[in-house]
């Protein structure tokens, strides 16, 4: 079995065996993130989310389709607040 989960635990992804390798990928954005990639076939593949709220990555859509939408900040690190509240 191999689980990992968000720093929030929001979303636990579960693979039903450990991965035959990890990757480790020397791209720009790899590197800069520390990434290491296993792979696995979808079926071998359980994501669960907890709470009401879902996160997705907007820098992974097209710019076209977000450059309207507001951008908030906020504090991660400290309050866990939005900045301008």
């Amino acid at each position: 079995m191999f689980s990992v989960e968000c720093h929030c635990g929001n979303i636990k992804i579960t693979a039903n065996a450990l991965p035959s390798s990890i990757t480790s990928c020397n791209c720009s954005i790899c590197n800069r993130l520390g990434a290491l990639w296993a792979y696995f076939d979808l079926e071998n593949v359980e994501t669960l989310s907890g709470g009401k709220l879902i996160a997705i990555n907007c820098r992974m859509a097209p710019s076209s389709e977000t450059s309207n939408i507001p951008i908030r900040e906020f504090d991660g690190l400290v309050t866990w607040k939005y900045l301008d509240e």
